[in-house]
């Protein structure tokens, strides 16, 4: 797809040669014709234009009667131009033996068909006839091709009809030459045009052939010498080539990224759309090569920063003292205004449409850079209108929570959109027209409290109204510790939330739900069961605003009182068959359980008692004398929860 050409000199070149055509404006002019073969030159009547030039077939260029009527053909824009027919009478036009038009002669007895859009097609090998009655004359559509054309050896190659003669030159006016050569095909039809040391061939410029028939009445054909040009839009990560050779097979590099593409057979033209397979910066170095001839361009730092709807100025940066072209539309219209600038030597450049083009949101255009050899780094824009917020993905959080993505939804947002936290720009990412999105991290929602989100479109600088984002204090606090064995939640109100709803669970995707619940406040103290010391909960909360529920909260994990500390042996008294035993007391404990045994493993108990806090001692009399006993204690709190067994003590009650 063709995308905004500078300026196709192609199109406004074939613009002007219809316009000629019809208006008349073909000088007669003095033709110089060389001979191909020789390079001498061959003399030709100068009081005749190129469109009665008297060719004869391959070897009659003798004179004939100028009076006599002859017309051209030019077959690719369906145009037919008579001249010397009778003044100002009706003349026919058929092709093939259909009449498909008629015009009126002038008083000079021109005629012209085709300039107004006419309904038919006029191809090769046709037939075609002019009659105004008193005259009739025929040709046959001769078929000249052109094969290719290089500016560097000044050489066209082309086909035509086997073993004839045409002449090729660079067009002046109308059907004159300004340079042409008179060359003849070979037994296949190629001809061969060499320009060097005649006629400067430009990229840009034009190349026409014309071959008579043996009554004065031709065909003429045109081309356009390829300009080839890369032009770089480097926002939508495309590539397009201009005016290169029709047909022609290109391939592309950038950095170490490859591609090929096929010139198109009408204009030359081909694109890369690269969005979403390479990323294109400025500073990068786009090649394209089609074997013969290669583009290289350096994407330039093409950017609009700012505009003023007060003093309709758009401001932008580049490469430092280029000139650039700009065009502006204002909103639905088809009107376009360019402008050409000059960067100053800091990249600086101001685009002053006072007068001319309100800067308001639509006005939309492009602005482009040249590099020295006409390739194009360019940028489409369209003046935002001001970004319109309506919903947040979540708006709230919990102090102390981690990190997450934040939506921001509504319209108007640009690829130049940035999120704002509080009077602070934040790294967005462009979504599409109604979405953008943000990182917030743990370090902005480690406190609670009330913070602004607004979106700004950088290019203007319009700011949206702003949307309120709320972080709350919560108890028990993500990743916090109870001081209990019993929870009980409570968090701050949200605003607009008429109501919640809890879930606690063992697990972290709540697969096992031990509360889920609906509450109309904001606490909940209903869940009595005492929890296990040591171990991690997971909870969260869901606001209701009226019918409409709201996002979960992030999971919330928090931990359990830390199991109680086991209990460590201090002292065994041994006095007689007397033995008491003493171990440090654990905070919590409202209780413990003493054990002693005669075997290390705990299998012949001779005491399995309590032993109620504070007391921290247990006095035993024992039933034999020199034997080893072992011991050992485990602290219990008030819900029942055990600490680990102490280390074993031993002892030994020796004889009297």
């Amino acid at each position: 797809m063709k995308h905004y050409h500078p300026l196709n000199l192609a199109v406004l070149m074939k613009a002007l040669l219809i316009m000629s055509f019809v208006l008349g404006m073909y000088s007669i002019q003095p033709v110089t014709v060389v001979d191909a073969a020789s390079g001498a030159p061959v003399a030709v009547n100068p009081a005749l234009t190129l469109g009665q030039l008297p060719l004869k077939g391959a070897t009659d260029l003798e004179s004939e009667d100028s009076t006599d009527p002859s017309f051209i053909v030019v077959p690719q824009y369906d145009y037919v131009e008579g001249n010397n027919w009778t003044p100002e009478t009706k003349v026919k036009l058929y092709t093939d033996g259909v009449k498909v038009a008629e015009a009126t002669s002038d008083a000079t007895g021109r005629v012209c068909f085709g300039y107004d859009g006419g309904s038919y097609n006029i191809a090769a090998g046709q037939v075609v006839k002019l009659t105004d009655g008193t005259h009739i004359e025929k040709h046959i559509v001769a078929n000249i091709k052109v094969r290719s054309i290089d500016a560097v050896t000044e050489i066209v190659k082309g086909k035509a009809a086997p073993l004839s003669e045409l002449i090729v030159g660079i067009p002046d006016s109308g059907f004159d030459f300004a340079i042409d050569l008179l060359v003849t095909t070979d037994a296949k039809g190629v001809w061969l045009a060499d320009f060097s040391g005649v006629g400067n061939i430009e990229p840009g410029g034009w190349i026409g052939a014309i071959q008579s028939d043996s009554n004065g009445n031709a065909t003429y054909m045109e081309w356009e010498v390829p300009d080839p040009k890369i032009v770089v839009d480097y926002e939508k990560d495309l590539i397009d080539g201009w005016d290169w050779w029709p047909g022609v097979s290109v391939t592309l590099n950038v950095g170490s990224y490859n591609a090929s593409a096929k010139a198109t057979w009408d204009d030359g033209d081909f694109e890369f759309d690269l969005a979403g397979i390479k990323d294109i910066k400025p500073g990068d170095e786009v090649i394209v090569s089609d074997g013969t001839t290669t583009k290289s361009l350096i994407i330039s730092n093409l950017v609009i920063t700012d505009f003023e709807e007060t003093t309709d100025i758009i401001y932008g940066n580049s490469d430092p003292d280029r000139w650039l072209r700009m065009i502006a539309f204002e909103k639905d219209s088809s009107i376009g205004y360019f402008r050409s600038m000059q960067a100053d030597s800091l990249g600086n450049w101001t685009a002053d449409y006072s007068g001319l083009v309100n800067m308001a949101p639509g006005t939309h255009g492009w602005v482009s850079q040249d590099d020295d050899d006409g390739d194009v780094t360019r940028i489409d824009y369209v003046l935002p209108d001001p970004p319109l917020l309506t919903s947040l993905s979540k708006a709230f959080a919990v102090a102390g929570q981690n990190g997450f993505t934040l939506s921001v939804f509504g319209k108007n947002f640009i690829n130049s959109s940035s999120i704002w936290w509080d009077g602070v720009e934040y790294d967005t990412t462009f979504v599409s027209a109604k979405q953008i999105t943000t990182q917030l991290s743990a370090a902005d929602l480690s406190a609670a409290g009330s913070f602004e989100v607004h979106v700004v479109t950088g290019l203007g600088g319009a700011v949206s109204s702003p949307m309120s984002f709320q972080v709350i204090d919560s108890i028990p606090a993500h990743n916090g510790k109870l001081t209990s064995n019993n929870v009980i939640f409570d968090w701050e109100d949200i605003t607009g939330a008429t109501g919640y709803k809890i879930q606690l669970s063992p697990k972290a995707d709540f697969s096992i739900l031990l509360v889920n619940a609906k509450v109309a406040a904001s606490d909940y103290d209903r869940y009595t069961t005492a929890l296990p010391r040591g171990k991690t909960y997971y909870w969260r909360i869901r606001p209701f605003y009226g019918d409409v529920r709201g996002p979960w909260s992030a999971r919330l994990p928090f931990e359990t009182q830390d199991p109680m500390e086991a209990p460590i042996i201090v002292n065994t008294v041994i006095d007689g068959y007397v033995v008491t035993l003493d171990w440090k007391g654990v905070d919590g404990a409202i209780k413990y359980k003493l054990q002693v045994a005669r075997d290390v493993n705990f299998t012949n108990l001779i005491l399995n008692a309590p032993v109620l806090s504070p007391d921290t001692s247990k006095v035993l009399t024992l039933p034999e004398r020199a034997k080893t006993y072992y011991w050992r204690v485990k602290a219990i709190d008030a819900d029942g929860f055990k600490s680990v067994w102490s280390d074993v003590g031993t002892f030994k009650v020796p004889l009297e």
